[in-house]
């Protein structure tokens, strides 16, 4: 039959080991090598923990579960806590004299195995026994044997001083210590909703990022400082949030005031740095238990203090934008700088003293940014709206006496300017576009731009009067540009009384590359017809043949027409030896088509 001899509620699987070789008189080395366990190996760890198992009749599943397991990343459970593996205490034996006191007379057995280490002892960064309120005491302790920590044989082998030791004194057990000490040895504590929420490890290391954040100390580091530091740090820290997630915004909002760095885009660097350190590091591959409610937490009030957005990606983005700088509002809205004071300053959201703050230095709520920006992106520029009409100044300044284009009034107090209705710009296209049914490649049809007869309100007028055919060339976002007109319709417009089949002057001067003088001598040699009729104000205005001008065309050619496909030295040398068929005081020249040559 096995010895009955039961492990401690909150004691390691390795510590109960060393207990079990002094209860059985060898040493840890001897008692291992006799059972052929090896703790150290995780092949054997099964067989090691079975072997146990039948020599102290416990249950070998609760013996599993008492392991103190390494976690990873520098970690090690400890009593089902996650602990930095660095923060144990390995080169020494500490106890509590009124601990051992009492389990000896609690227990029974031989006296030095009756007591055992509880986890809250080896733990580096606590110094006292929190239920006896008394310093710990340490005896010097050799390494660990084969992944087992001989604290029992310590013991034993000093007995004589260990049980005759007397309490140091009372010591100052902070609330600090009663927290983690009693969280770690598994009794009961005080609640922090705060604390609760997180791994053990990231609790206690919270409490000393939150102090050296309110210390402001720059060197702080988790891995590098000493015990004494961090410790220092932590109580610092878990006073401050003793009260969980009810404290927490008075903390963030001592450091709210804190020195703090925009960047280009108004985002800011360095705010609560150990603090966002802290989290970014714990969340980055993964979210631990609570960690990820905190980041919350820490992203919303960041938002309420400072102006950041989810775009931001402040501790992994998010969130919702509270308060608006100007910088950020210029780039969320893309808007220059200037432009956004005046907006703003015209809304009466400008502080009083704006012109002596810098652009991210003033804080708007974002919402009543959002609504007087939503109002005036309905607004376009005057340069705006020629990129998007491809129109000139003048034309849009006949547009708005048209009442084609909606123009809102300017605001002189702050310098702000005139701008056009968005809804009216693009509500001008649709309504021409609305129109534009017309085959675009039908005869007559020219682009509205190249028309000279009439400017661009009275072509447009027609066009939403339906008295001229439209199309629209079919592109992403037409413009002018992109807009074709009747130009028969055009013509009969501004000569109603132009006869069939003739054209006015400047369309014979556009087809032959002539002057006006010379198409005029023309007519009079009789090269081309002409038919009198009555003009745009009413007077008798020649018209020419339309066939007579093809035919003549036909026939002859202007120097200016060949200049466009030669150029000038060339041509002299073309047209060397070439007599001219009409020559003109103004330096037109006609030459016959059939004399040129062949080259």
């Amino acid at each position: 039959m096995p010895n009955v001899f039961p492990i401690r509620p909150t004691e390691t699987l390795q510590l109960f080991v060393s207990r079990c070789a002094t209860n059985s008189g060898v040493r840890l080395p001897d008692f291992l090598r006799h059972t052929m366990a090896r703790f150290d190996r995780s092949d054997k760890k099964s067989e090691s923990i079975a072997m146990l198992s039948k020599f102290t009749g416990c249950d070998p599943e609760l013996l599993a579960s008492s392991e103190a397991i390494a976690l990873g990343k520098g970690r090690k459970s400890l009593n089902g806590r996650a602990v930095f593996i660095r923060d144990l205490v390995r080169d020494t034996a500490r106890y509590c004299p009124m601990c051992v006191r009492a389990d000896v007379d609690s227990y029974q057995g031989k006296p030095w195995s009756r007591t055992w280490c509880r986890p809250s002892w080896q733990h580096s960064m606590f110094f006292n026994c929190v239920h006896h309120r008394t310093p710990l005491l340490e005896l010097p302790s050799p390494k660990a044997v084969v992944g087992c920590f001989d604290w029992s044989g310590v013991i034993k082998n000093h007995w004589n001083v260990v049980s005759t030791n007397d309490a140091q004194g009372v010591a100052n057990v902070t609330s600090f210590e009663r927290y983690f000490c009693h969280r770690l040895d598994g009794m009961t504590f005080e609640s922090n909703d705060l604390l609760d929420s997180l791994p053990y490890e990231t609790a206690l290391s919270l409490c000393s990022v939150i102090g050296a954040m309110l210390k402001d100390d720059d060197n702080f580091s988790p891995r590098d400082n000493s015990v004494e530091r961090r410790f220092e740090l932590a109580l610092i820290g878990f006073d401050s949030i003793r009260e969980g997630y009810r404290s927490l915004p008075a903390v963030l909002g001592i450091v709210d005031s804190r020195t703090w760095k925009a960047g280009w885009s108004g985002g800011l660097k360095n705010v609560y740095p150990h603090l966002y350190d802290f989290l970014r590091a714990r969340t980055r591959y993964g979210s631990e238990e609570g960690v990820m409610n905190l980041r919350a937490f820490v992203r919303d009030h960041a938002m309420t203090a400072f102006p950041l957005g989810p775009t931001d990606g402040f501790l992994s983005g998010g969130g919702t934008r509270v308060l608006h700088s100007i910088r950020t509002a210029t780039v969320e809205y893309r808007l220059h700088a200037k432009t956004v004071r005046k907006v703003l300053g015209a809304n009466g959201l400008l502080p009083e003293n704006a012109d002596a703050l810098t652009d991210n230095e003033i804080l708007i709520n974002a919402d009543a940014v959002s609504r007087v920006m939503a109002v005036w992106k309905e607004t376009m520029s005057a340069v705006e709206v020629r990129k998007r009409l491809r129109i000139s100044p003048d034309v849009i300044t006949q547009f708005v006496e048209a009442n084609l284009l909606e123009q809102t009034d300017a605001d002189p107090r702050h310098r702000l300017r005139s701008a056009f209705t968005t809804a009216s710009v693009e509500g001008l296209m649709e309504r021409i576009i609305e129109k534009a049914i017309a085959d675009p490649s039908a005869p007559g049809m020219t682009r509205l731009v190249d028309i000279r007869l009439m400017n661009f309100v009275e072509i447009t007028s027609l066009i939403l009067a339906g008295e001229i055919d439209v199309a629209v060339e079919r592109v992403g976002k037409p413009d002018f540009r992109h807009i074709l007109v009747n130009n028969n319709a055009i013509k009969n417009e501004v000569f109603p009384g132009e006869p069939a089949g003739t054209v006015p002057m400047f369309r014979v001067t556009d087809v032959l590359k002539v002057t006006v003088k010379a198409v005029r001598r023309l007519a009079s040699l009789g090269e081309i017809a002409t038919v009198s009729a009555i003009g745009p104000r009413g007077a008798p205005v020649d018209f020419y043949v339309l066939a007579s001008v093809q035919k003549f065309a036909e026939t002859y050619v202007s120097r200016r027409t060949l200049a466009r496909y030669r150029g000038r030295k060339a041509l002299d040398e073309y047209l060397a030896g070439v007599v001219p068929a009409f020559s003109f005081h103004d330096g037109a020249r006609l030459y016959r088509r059939t004399d040129l040559p062949k080259r």
